[in-house]
């Protein structure tokens, strides 16, 4: 290949990378709102509802748009959108496409001590469907089976930043979560099942034909072999039942994993295990995406062991939280001062 023309190619690989990296950095910050026209109030409109969905992301709660200075927030949509356009819907429809600005919408949450659920690291979660009435015996709904309920559950959890995992609903996994164990919302044999899938959450989510326009939903969430407690609705709509629980279940997680900004703090941490300058550049890069980091120094280096100062914006089981979330910057002892912390080094 003519040195010209493979430089071409390295130019356009990279201009490729670097748009898809830049998206990829936009994509807690962006939402699409359903619009009527063209007009001015429906923009406006649609751009506090935008900022209103990447805040409940972000925060990990709906709560959080009940606050007061919340509701001023979202008054300022406008001066915190990046970039707005239209685009067509499936059904044929307008919507509004707006990207806000991450570091603004984020300097604005910390100042109004908003949680925060950092977004780097979010445990995955696998999902299975039971229905059945009184006359039948209990059957998963497959993505084939019910497309239309599993799009529901994969944008849902999309639109709240909760990454999902479809299960394969194969004879191993009936083997691991028959359809009876699924129905008694089993959560042994949940995490059995779920442990293929390296999820760090499961649902079970049971659906109940009580009446010709009746569904009794009960549902239930864990961690491993870590079972939450059962939730029940009674709904008419099926459709908008499960739409209703994956709010219900993303409000659980956030509330579990999210955390309160505080007065900036000194962490001094050791970390061991970064043995070469690609280790220290991929540690460094990991630091840069931390939420409840805001900066750091380096302040020695011996072998392959480096001593830093970590300025964090939260408590220190935040910063634990989002570590363990993580994967690749173990903790070797919480309790110790320093805080005594290794370089797995292999990507999640």
């Amino acid at each position: 290949m003519p040195r010209h023309a493979l430089r071409f190619c390295l130019l356009l690989c990279a201009l490729l990378l670097g748009a898809a990296l830049c998206h990829a950095a936009e994509e807690p910050f962006r939402a699409r709102v359903a619009v009527a026209d063209y007009g001015p109030a429906e923009r406006e409109r649609a751009l506090r509802e935008g900022l209103a969905e990447v805040l409940v992301r972000l925060a990990g709660q709906r709560a959080v748009l009940e606050r007061a200075d919340v509701q001023k927030l979202l008054a300022e949509a406008p001066r915190l959108a990046l970039r707005v356009g239209y685009a067509t819907l499936p059904d044929g429809g307008q919507a509004l496409e707006v990207v806000y600005n991450g570091a603004a919408v984020e300097a604005a949450m910390r100042r109004a001590r908003l949680p925060l659920w950092p977004l780097h690291g979010r445990p995955a979660l696998v999902a299975w469907l039971v229905v059945g009435d009184a006359a039948s015996q209990p059957t998963f709904a497959t993505p084939d089976a019910e497309p239309a309920l599993w799009r529901l559950l994969r944008e849902g959890f999309e639109r709240r930043g909760v990454p999902f995992l479809t299960p394969l609903f194969d004879l191993e996994e009936q083997w691991l979560l028959p359809p009876e164990g699924a129905w008694a919302l089993d959560g042994e044999a949940a995490a059995r099942a779920a442990d293929r899938y390296g999820a760090g959450h499961w649902l079970l989510l049971r659906a109940y034909r009580s009446g010709a326009e009746q569904w009794r939903l009960a549902w239930r969430v864990g961690s491993g072999e870590e079972a939450g407690e059962i939730a029940v609705r009674e709904v008419a709509d099926l459709a908008a039942g499960v739409a209703a629980v994956v709010d219900a279940v993303a409000d659980e997680l956030g509330a579990r994993y999210a955390y309160v900004p505080s007065a900036e703090q000194i962490v001094e941490v050791e970390v061991a295990g970064v043995a070469d300058y690609a280790s220290w550049r991929e540690l460094t890069a990991l630091l840069a995406r931390l939420t409840t980091v805001r900066g750091h120094r380096l302040r020695a280096v011996e072998g392959d062991r480096c001593w830093l100062e970590l300025r964090i914006d939260g408590a220190r089981e935040a910063l634990l939280a989002e570590l363990a979330a993580d994967g690749r910057l173990a903790v070797a002892d919480a309790t110790a001062s320093p805080l005594r912390l290794y370089w797995r080094g292999a990507p999640r």
